[in-house]
Formats: structure tokens, C-alpha cells, sequence
């Protein structure tokens, strides 16, 4: 699904980021 890879990308450009608050 188109949707779940694009949930990857943003999960690892936040992880790139350093978003990751949690």
C-alpha cells in the first residue's frame, strides 16, 4: 500500500529529524 510507505517515510524523516519525543 502506497499509504503504509508513506507512513514509513514520515516515520523515518521525524526519526531524521529528531522528533522523537516519546
Amino acid at each position: 500500500n502506497v499509504q503504509q510507505q508513506k507512513d514509513l517515510w514520515v516515520a523515518s524523516w521525524l526519526c531524521k529529524s529528531g522528533q522523537k519525543s516519546s
